[in-house]
């Protein structure tokens, strides 16, 4: 199939096939439309099949809301579900100092591991990239049992870099880690994702328990977790942006510390925090981490990030913490990433060297975790982020555009607790690639779109306005007014490595409390 042209005017996104006249629109007719068939086939799994968090999920669920009945943020060391993670390591490693010491609960998690939904329509889930029934068995080869985000990027060398956030292995204490890192030779995602390998102090490993590269103090209401944002390479340097999430709040809310920059000049093998890249969250009174680095004007605005290096710059795209601001746009000589002294913002049209407070919103309220990326195949920036009950995709030639009307991929209609949607390098032009988390199910899926049946899909401007998504069993539901999809069935591959229908898939009525 001849790879497509995406052409954006405006908010208008014109589909073209460059075997014809570029004023060609490509339709899709809805009979090509097929039944997507179940996902790759997944490793077996050993007995991971729900998390041993539901013993204390209460206690465990009030401890992330920073709500304690019994007025301490910690668990004493007598708790049966106290953590520990320096027991999970040689003793050469617990005393390496990399590890965190704190004893406070990790998020709530409810369901099962090792499901995926069999969808109808432009997208689908391929298959598990973490947790039992992936298959690269990350919860035996490397304690992750369950695990989110993903967020992607290529070094130099080609290898691809995974970003995850909050980690825990199958049973026990859980072996909570606020952040790991995967990296693999394995660039097309199609057919699964192979040759991972597992950050751990000391360097990459093909097995053995993975690390937390980011130091987390885990204690609610100062700094519970560390989770990154994004990851870019800019010659032999890695970066990976994070911030610091003093407390969770409401579903979709939470109080950051502050955004920083982790660095690696020696292939990941060693992190540090770049302290110049430091941006406190203005409106915290003390936060935490930040010593006595008081912080600009605006820089509240730039606690999540989505990096993309183009033309001598590094764009970085900046949300406050949660899920409910706007998306401001900066941008860094690569040479002097990630410098705040060096950033200019995007201000009503043109770059100024100033303040994040004065900078224009390059994507309107309300606008979740995001990630941008430049398509090669297309020769276009493409945004993906959450808004108004769906994950959404928007073009543009330039990067602070003038981007596309949101094109809705998923709605929550179709996978009710879905959240992340990372971006992947691109494969080839006709179809986009990224991984995306369910709350119920806690893992990382890798997901393809179809960007001829997606462009040729109903998607009216009234659905981007909806605050609530009609459900998918309700009668008045119609998926070619939503995102175009219908949910076939949810398989399991956590039993015994076979596809087997799940009955019972908790929807939206299990979705966690947890705000990530």
């Amino acid at each position: 199939m001849a790879s497509l042209i995406i052409t954006t005017v405006g908010t208008m996104t014109t589909l073209h096939s460059p075997t014809r006249a570029r004023t060609a629109l490509l339709t899709v007719a809805a009979s090509t439309a097929a039944l997507l068939t179940a996902p790759l086939p997944q490793a077996v799994a050993d007995p991971c099949t729900t998390y041993q968090a539901a013993a204390h999920a209460d206690r465990a669920r009030l401890r992330a809301l920073g709500q304690n009945p019994s007025g301490s943020n910690s668990l004493s060391s007598g708790s049966s579900d106290a953590y520990d993670a320096a027991a999970e390591w040689p003793e050469d490693v617990r005393d390496s100092g990399q590890l965190s010491a704190g004893r406070n609960s990790p998020p709530w998690l409810r369901g099962k591991p090792g499901q995926l939904p069999v969808l109808r329509g432009h997208t689908e889930a391929l298959h598990l990239l973490t947790g039992p029934g992936s298959p690269q068995r990350t919860h035996e080869r490397f304690g992750i049992g369950g695990t989110d985000l993903g967020i992607s990027f290529t070094d130099a060398r080609g290898r691809m870099y995974f970003a995850f956030g909050d980690t825990m292995r199958c049973g026990g204490d859980l072996g909570w880690r606020s952040n790991v890192l995967l990296r693999t030779t394995d660039n097309n995602p199609a057919d699964g994702i192979d040759d991972l390998q597992a950050w751990a102090p000391g360097g990459f490993r093909d097995s053995g328990y993975a690390g937390q590269f980011i130091p987390s103090l885990k204690d609610p209401g100062v700094e519970h977790t560390t989770i990154p944002t994004a990851g870019i390479a800019i010659g032999d340097t890695l970066y990976v942006d994070y911030m610091s999430v003093r407390s969770w709040g409401q579903p979709g809310e939470w109080v950051t510390n502050y955004a920083a920059t982790m660095a690696s000049t020696d292939g990941g093998t060693t992190w540090h925090r770049v302290e110049d890249s430091l941006r406190p969250n203005t409106t915290v009174g003390t936060p935490y981490g930040v010593g006595r680095h008081r912080g600009r004007a605006g820089e509240e605005r730039t606690q999540q990030s989505a990096l993309v290096a183009r033309d001598g710059y590094v764009y970085r795209y900046s949300t406050p913490s949660g899920r409910a601001g706007d998306a401001i746009l900066a941008r860094f000589p690569e040479a002097q990433f990630p410098r705040e002294d060096a950033a200019e913002f995007f201000v009503n049209g043109t770059w100024e060297a100033t303040t994040p407070d004065r900078a224009s919103a390059v994507f309107d309220a309300p606008v979740s975790e995001m990630s941008v990326t430049f398509n090669e195949h297309l020769q276009q920036y493409t945004a993906m982020y959450y808004s108004h009950g769906g994950m959404v995709l928007r073009m543009a030639r330039h990067p602070q555009g003038p981007w596309s009307a949101p094109r809705v991929v998923v709605d929550e209609g179709t996978i009710p607790d879905l959240y992340g949607a990372f971006q992947l390098p691109s494969v080839d032009g006709n179809h986009l690639y990224f991984v995306a988390t369910t709350w119920s199910n806690y893992n990382v899926m890798v997901m393809r779109t179809d960007l001829q049946q997606l462009y040729a899909t109903p998607d009216p401007q009234a659905r981007t306005r909806m605050a609530v998504p009609k459900s998918q069993g309700a009668a008045t539901y119609n998926p070619r007014v939503d995102d175009g999809l219908s949910v076939e069935r949810w398989v399991s591959y956590a039993d015994d490595g076979t596809p087997s229908d799940v009955a019972d898939y908790p929807g939206a009525d299990t979705r966690s409390t947890h705000a990530q």
